[in-house]
């Protein structure tokens, strides 16, 4: 592919649950991305993680980081929208959660990250979970 061949080493794709963008699943769209290439690094940007349960975002990434040989990486926050919460029957209060969720899947694994954004390999979360990224 073009874009391995010119030194292109990181591609992100949003997550959205609206009708004007095309992705409502990172994982599954970064998982075509990896059949077409061989060294960049495929991340979400971002997956919206106060609307998702974090557990299954975290298996989804870690299958797509074996598939891809440890090129997944993950990009979590509350997202700039809130189409998802109206969508998936969510009280609009959930929407600052994601800070709670990732400290508390930090924890889980011994990490700690307060943050409410950051780009990380999972190997950081793994923790006890399965599937284990690489």
């Amino acid at each position: 592919m073009l874009a391995d061949q010119v030194g292109l080493d990181w591609f992100g794709v949003g997550e959205h649950h609206r009708p004007d963008y095309a992705v409502s699943n990172p994982a599954m769209s970064l998982a075509a991305a990896a059949t077409q290439t061989k060294n960049i690094r495929l991340s979400s940007a971002v997956t919206v993680l106060s609307s998702d349960d974090p557990i299954r975002v975290f298996q989804q990434f870690s299958m797509l980081d074996n598939l891809t040989q440890g090129r997944a990486e993950i990009m979590v926050g509350r997202g700039a929208f809130i189409e998802s919460f109206p969508l998936f029957g969510l009280p609009l209060d959930n929407y600052d959660g994601c800070r709670v969720a990732l400290k508390s899947e930090a924890r889980g694994s011994g990490q700690n990250m307060g943050v409410t954004r950051r780009v990380f390999g999972l190997r950081r979360l793994a923790g006890h979970r399965e599937p284990r990224p690489l």
